[in-house]
């Protein structure tokens, strides 16, 4: 490849990641699946370069006979160097071009859905970096394994992205200085898939480290704080120690409300997720009040999340019911039918239109 060569394919590469931002996918899937394309090529014609480089470069034959026993001056030989030697040659000179085709590429087709097209992209990255390891900065390949578990993340496959995820954070915990943000961010997706596999010590173990770096890089009172108060709090409430959940949803609340709206739908979740725990508590009225506010903005969101509406009204009306309030609680779900009707209609109109 020629310096011309690989000047164009930085600028593509750039194209690509302009369009991926301004949200152009099939214009940033059409460069991506051509620089993909160039990259092969560059593989294999930097292969022949280097045999024909290394076939130059051998001593030509004598043809005469080697003698048993010849003995060299010690005065005549050159110090060894033990030391390994430094790559060198096109296909090393180009590796880490062709690592951040196929990481970019996967990433245009992760953001179009093309979920298999991407990992096979993410793989191919991925065996650049482990043949060619030394031509790559840690802190990229820990991105690529952190963006490949994401993937998986997507597809449900929480095994791949544990795996890619723990080699991600075993990575970047050898770094100086440690990129904090990206390994509160790990361990905060880690504790997630550890508390669907119901291993609650290890989810609580990394909740804790994400919430400890989050504190100290935003501030007691950041939205990423709120996050991880939230998702440490239901893993508390699963984990029937609903004190602990009530307070770091109380928390995860003054947070929210303190930077969003009253009707954004985080707002809601953190009420809702109160509502639940002072429902465990017996606590009639902060139940009833945290579920009338969340029920309050999960209507307004009822079409982006139907199922959450629901749920959390059936569970409305479980308290109301428990508390003897059988009337409200018949009337709260024909309400609410009703709304998850009109969504679903509102949305099989729109679907039909387009």
């Amino acid at each position: 490849m020629t310096s011309a060569q690989a000047k164009l394919y930085r600028f593509l590469q750039g194209r690509v990641s302009f369009h991926l931002k301004e949200g152009n996918t099939l214009r940033a899937l059409r460069i991506a699946n051509v620089l993909s394309g160039a990259a092969r090529i560059v593989k294999v014609s930097a292969k022949v370069e280097d045999a024909k480089a290394k076939a130059s470069a051998a001593p030509p034959s004598s043809g005469a006979p080697k003698i048993a026993g010849a003995a060299v001056a010690a005065d005549s030989a050159p110090a060894k160097d033990n030391s390994p030697a430094a790559p060198s040659g096109p296909e090393h000179e180009h590796a880490r071009l062709r690592f951040d085709i196929f990481f970019q590429g996967a990433e245009a087709h992760r953001s179009a859905n093309h979920f298999e097209v991407a990992q096979k992209l993410f793989e191919e990255a991925l065996a650049i970096s482990d043949e060619e390891g030394d031509q790559i900065e840690a802190l990229e390949i820990a991105h690529l394994n952190h963006n490949f578990a994401s993937l998986f993340d997507q597809l449900g496959n929480d095994e791949k992205a544990e795996q890619h995820y723990q080699q991600a954070l075993d990575i970047l915990d050898t770094l100086d200085p440690l990129p904090k943000e990206q390994i509160a961010n790990i361990a905060n997706n880690l504790a997630m898939i550890s508390r669907n596999a119901n291993n609650l010590e290890l989810a609580e173990e990394r909740y804790l480290r994400a919430l400890e770096i989050f504190d100290e890089l935003r501030g007691s009172e950041h939205l990423d704080v709120a996050v991880v108060c939230n998702n440490l709090g239901s893993l508390y409430w699963a984990w029937r120690h609903p004190e602990m959940a009530r307070d770091l949803h109380l928390r995860a609340l003054a947070i929210r409300r303190k930077h969003l709206d009253d009707d954004h739908p985080d707002v809601a979740q953190s009420a809702c997720n109160l509502a639940a725990v002072y429902h465990d508590l017996k606590d009639f009225e902060r139940a009833s009040r945290n579920y009338q506010r969340g029920l309050k903005v999960l209507r307004q969101h009822v079409a982006d999340d139907p199922e959450s509406y629901d749920v959390v009204a059936q569970n409305y009306a479980e308290l109301l019911r428990e508390n003897s309030q059988e009337k409200k609680a018949d009337n709260l779900l024909k309400k609410v039918a009703k709304h998850l009707a009109a969504a679903e209609k509102k949305k099989s109109a729109e679907n039909g239109d387009s």
